[in-house]
């Protein structure tokens, strides 16, 4: 069983080549940046989806990835 972690909402933002940003709200924590790198890695792409939508870059296009949290999950 899988153990349940607190919701955490990012926002994740992507620089390109070019200049262009792509934005995205996806329920991960800042933590996510390690897997990111990796897929990047061994797949050539950058993919980040949450439950409503999807992106898939080349990761040759990606300048940067910035992740932001913006909630943490916690009940106040």
């Amino acid at each position: 069983m899988k153990p349940k972690y607190p919701e955490q909402w990012s926002l994740i933002e992507v620089q390109l080549t070019g200049g262009h940003t792509v934005a995205l709200n996806v329920a991960v924590g800042p933590g996510i940046a390690e897997h990111f790198a990796d897929k990047m890695r061994a797949t050539g792409f950058l993919t980040i989806r949450n439950t409503k939508e999807a992106i898939t870059i080349a990761a040759a296009n990606v300048v940067a990835v910035k992740i932001t949290l913006i909630t943490t999950g916690d009940k106040e």
